[in-house]
């Protein structure tokens, strides 16, 4: 028996008692699907069912930049949004189509994020590119752009 055992079991019910009390306490549909997605996950580390599976490489290469994709993509988002509402008719099709574009340029932007910034040391012409980029995304929305 692993010393980590006994540690994980206790951990692992006190959090689902927690979940359990917050949806007693005031029920909300989102901590019951994070709440059972967490259970889900922990059980099947806890019981090494993931290790065992095979796991296609693009989808492991998706994990890793997984974070990067999460950080971006609702800036990405509301561009792709902005530019479809503003340029393209208000039809169910063209919104679809608006949709499916933002997943990909969201996906996309998150993986170059992931290679330049996870991947690679940051160095001095990166942060006075990023900072320019920064500024200049800043004062292209601004009211009247000077």
């Amino acid at each position: 028996m692993d010393f980590h055992e006994p540690v994980s079991s206790f951990l692992g019910t006190l959090l689902i008692i927690l979940i359990v009390l917050a949806l007693a306490i005031d029920f909300r549909s989102r901590i019951a699907v994070a709440g059972s997605v967490m259970t889900i996950l922990g059980m099947a580390k806890y019981f090494n069912v993931l290790e065992s599976r095979y796991v296609p490489a693009f989808l492991s290469y998706l994990g890793c930049a997984s974070y990067s994709i999460f950080l971006i993509h609702y800036p990405v988002s509301l561009v792709v949004n902005a530019a479809f509402f503003r340029f393209l008719p208000h039809q169910p099709a063209v919104h679809l189509i608006g949709l499916l574009v933002a997943i990909a340029a969201s996906i996309g932007s998150g993986i170059l994020l992931f290679k330049w910034l996870e991947v690679h040391p940051v160095t001095n012409r990166t942060r006075i590119l990023l900072l320019s980029v920064f500024i200049a995304s800043g004062i292209s929305v601004m009211p009247g752009n000077l």
